[in-house]
């Protein structure tokens, strides 16, 4: 290991040996304590530190959670207090990390719930994205001990999704959560349901925005984020589990590369339907969970604001299905979706029997057409240069030529 100060680390290696050997009472207002304190106050690299992760925080208040932070990292790695040089190095090693780095990793992870997966191995989705086991994730691990979701304690969850991202400490620390970190973590989600359609969910992002003690002072943050948040508000209702495998787990790296390549002027095209599509699954009623399906397809399939029903039915089969039998049963089924939207909507019409059946439908219907688009690049390129006015006489060509490649399987 390289020092870049040796005072500073002579200085954290005394007062480790002190704790575990009790040679000495550390501690806020112990002499000793205090008196480490002020040489820590003394490094203008601690200090400059401090300035950068919170301008308003009292400097000594904060190296004093530094150096308590130090001992506890230390004691968690060895589950016991007692002398390890090894073990020592590593922690110090962290630490002058974050103190002299002009940019830091900063972890940014959600918990999946109702998640299973058969892999041992972390996912990699993209460079710094993808999923894995909780306790394989530095830093982020002592997070994830229990949440309350929805008004329901839900215990720790073993894997999540993290994204990576660079930290510049030239630029001054955000009080918000990352967009590119949360951008790559929804895309996770969206890419997830699309493969498979199964219900999943995320909880809290967490972020230890680079500090080598996330979860020990205080050094992180963590905040719910729009509408993918955590589980439908409800005390009974049984979720399933969705399980990833090993040949799912080759769909999910290329419709999440595909997804997140789309450049703006692409993603637009099939911003709304995704967002839909990703807030259906966290209603708790089926007729919240309808309508944002429609307006998905409408989205999708129609720009006229007449006969909706009849064009949207009418392209999506024809879109989805080549043989003739199930070109006709989705394209009924489709009409059936948006009647029941339609007595919904207007209210004071009897609710149809079969509901759920058809909040399925649409659900498989969306998630079909959605893959099927992100199938061909090609396709995507060309929607990007079709002014958007003229997008729907794009998708009406695609039917007609009916050999879109397709993954809408």
């Amino acid at each position: 290991m390289k020092i870049r100060n040796a005072k500073l680390h002579h200085g954290f290696k005394a007062y480790i040996q002190g704790v575990c050997h009790n040679s000495l009472e550390w501690g806020p207002g112990r002499p000793q304590f205090e008196a480490f304190l002020d040489s820590l106050q003394k490094e203008e690299s601690v200090v400059e530190t401090v300035r950068w992760w919170d301008p308003d925080a009292e400097p000594r208040g904060e190296v004093s959670k530094w150096a308590l932070s130090f001992s506890y990292k230390y004691q968690h790695a060895l589950l016991t207090l007692a002398w390890d040089e090894q073990v020592f190095d590593q922690v110090y090693e962290d630490f002058e990390c974050f103190l002299y780095s002009r940019t830091l990793r900063a972890t940014y992870a959600s918990p999946l719930y109702s998640f299973e997966c058969s892999l041992s191995k972390p996912i990699e989705l993209n460079t710094g994205v993808g999923i894995a086991r909780a306790k394989d994730i530095k830093n982020i691990a002592p997070l994830f001990n229990r949440f309350e979701v929805g008004g329901c304690v839900w215990h720790k969850s073993d894997w999540c999704i993290y994204a990576y991202i660079n930290i510049s400490k030239s630029k001054p620390r955000s009080d918000s959560l990352n967009p590119s970190a949360t951008a790559k973590i929804e895309n996770v989600l969206t890419s997830l349901r699309l493969v498979d359609g199964s219900p999943v969910y995320v909880g809290t992002f967490y972020s230890d925005e680079g500090s080598p003690f996330a979860g020990i002072h205080g050094g992180y943050r963590s905040m719910m984020h729009g509408p993918l948040f955590g589980l439908p508000s409800s005390d009974y209702v049984t979720f399933g589990t969705y399980t990833l495998e090993g040949d799912n787990a080759n769909n999910l790296i290329r419709v999440y590369q595909r997804l997140s390549a789309l450049i703006r002027s692409d993603y637009d095209f099939l911003r709304v339907p995704a967002s839909r599509f990703n807030a259906s699954y966290m209603h708790l009623h089926n007729e919240d969970k309808l309508i944002d399906l429609c307006i998905a397809m409408e989205s999708l399939y129609v720009g006229e604001y007449q006969e909706l029903g009849y064009k949207l039915a009418l392209r999506g089969a024809y879109f989805l299905e080549h043989d003739a039998q199930k070109c006709s049963d989705a394209f009924k089924r489709i009409r059936q979706v948006y009647k029941a939207r339609s007595d919904i909507v207007h209210g004071g019409r009897k609710q149809p029997a079969n509901l759920d059946e058809l909040v399925s439908y649409a659900q498989e219907y969306l998630r079909r057409s959605i893959l099927k688009l992100l199938s061909n690049p090609d396709d995507m390129r060309r929607i990007r240069k079709t002014p958007k006015k003229e997008r729907l006489h794009f998708l009406d060509e695609l039917i007609l030529k009916g050999d879109s490649k397709s993954d809408s399987g």
